[in-house]
C-alpha cells in the first residue's frame, strides 16, 4: 500500500521478473561472461521500478462535480492485466 484516505486506497504490485530468465542469465554469468550478470540485473531493475503495475480503489460513486463516475469490471481489469503479461 503507497497511500490510503477515507475513501481511497493506492497500490502497488512490486514485479520482480520472470524467474526463468533470471536463473539462465544468472548460469550464463558464471560460465560464460560477466556481461550477463548486469543484464540479469537491467532486467530486474526495469521489471522491480517501471512494470511493477499500479492500482487505484476507491469506495467514491459520485465525483466532486456530482456526476457518476465510471470504473472498470474486475473482468476487464484482469484482461488488461493478462494482457500486459
Amino acid at each position: 500500500m503507497i497511500e490510503s484516505e477515507d475513501n481511497f486506497a493506492l497500490m502497488k504490485k512490486r514485479r520482480y521478473g520472470n524467474l526463468l530468465i533470471q536463473v539462465v542469465c544468472l548460469i550464463l554469468a558464471l560460465q560464460v561472461s560477466m556481461l550477463f550478470l548486469f543484464i540479469n540485473l537491467a532486467y530486474f531493475a526495469y521489471s522491480y521500478l517501471w512494470a511493477s503495475p499500479h492500482v487505484l480503489i476507491t469506495t467514491e460513486k459520485v465525483g466532486e462535480d456530482g456526476e457518476k463516475l465510471e470504473f472498470d469490471s474486475m473482468d476487464d481489469v484482469l484482461n488488461k492485466a493478462n494482457a500486459i503479461l
